[in-house]
């Protein structure tokens, strides 16, 4: 098994590990051993596939535990004011910044990633979730005024305020190839807009996703904000993706990746859908 380094700057994220560099799953706050007794690894490519790192094979009840901590924390979550929702968000763009080496460095090891296109990865991310922040305080501060003559029958005798509110659990499946870019992008909108998430990273890209849940749960304290407004969860897409995609607290699914998604979508129902497929590849 590979660990990562134990140096000053990986102090920071000393919560994610067991003794034996095994990394934990996130629910409400609290860095987890997987109830199961099992782990999964992935594989180092630019090392001929030697082992990589170890993580949490998570149970169909973590992942209750993750959906149930989420709408938990969205009913507080929903009724926090705005700017304190952008000033969270804020912080969270700051750790990543003070802390991005031990980030960009799972990315080379996890994706084969070169060092300056991970690093990239990992600033342009925290950037990201400050435009987040702002793109949020601009477009969500803002109502609209409807007149009640707009509709059939009716007379211009009322004034009608429509306003955005937010959808509850999101459930979060980033890609391999940018697991921690694509993965702020699905949870800075979600939580400036008022909502929880439940993340559920890829195999290779695992442990990069969980350094970043790192930097939003230190984030969570430092502010006050409700514990399980970020949770993740780990283990194979095939043992607990269709739990996961279908799953009763899931109120909206972000998706981005290949031809899965048609799955996805196909096994969703009525919840609705952001995904983001294929591109040139498909």
């Amino acid at each position: 098994m590979f660990t990562m380094s134990s140096d000053d700057e990986s102090s920071f994220y000393s919560d994610l590990q067991t003794e034996d560099g095994t990394f934990k799953f996130l629910v409400n706050g609290i860095w987890r051993v997987s109830d199961s007794g099992l782990t999964l690894g992935n594989v180092r490519p630019a090392d001929a596939n030697a082992p990589g790192f170890e993580f949490q094979a998570c149970t169909t009840g973590e992942v209750d535990e993750a959906f149930h901590a989420a709408r938990n924390a969205h009913k507080l979550w929903a009724k926090t004011p705005l700017h304190k929702r952008a000033s969270l968000l804020h912080e969270v763009a700051r750790l990543m910044r003070a802390h991005c080496e031990p980030m960009a460095s799972a990315l080379v090891t996890e994706i084969a990633k070169p060092q300056k296109d991970a690093t990239t990865e990992v600033t342009r991310s925290a950037d990201l979730i400050d435009y987040a922040a702002e793109e949020g305080v601009r477009s969500l501060g803002v109502g609209q005024l409807l007149t009640s003559d707009s509709w059939t029958g009716a007379n211009r005798d009322k004034l009608c305020l429509v306003s955005k509110v937010p959808i509850g659990v999101v459930l979060c499946i980033p890609p391999f190839n940018y697991p921690i870019n694509l993965c702020v992008s699905k949870i800075a909108p979600a939580l400036i807009a008022g909502n929880a998430v439940v993340i559920k990273p890829p195999t290779q890209g695992t442990v990069a996703g969980l350094h970043a849940a790192e930097c939003f749960r230190k984030a969570l304290q430092k502010c006050g904000a409700p514990a399980g407004l970020v949770n993740v969860v780990t283990g194979r897409g095939s043992e607990i993706g269709d739990y996961l995609t279908t799953h009763p607290l899931a109120n909206l699914v972000s998706f981005t990746g290949g031809d899965t998604g048609l799955q996805v979508a196909k096994k969703t129902g009525m919840v609705p859908l952001q995904m983001e497929l294929g591109g040139k590849g498909t």
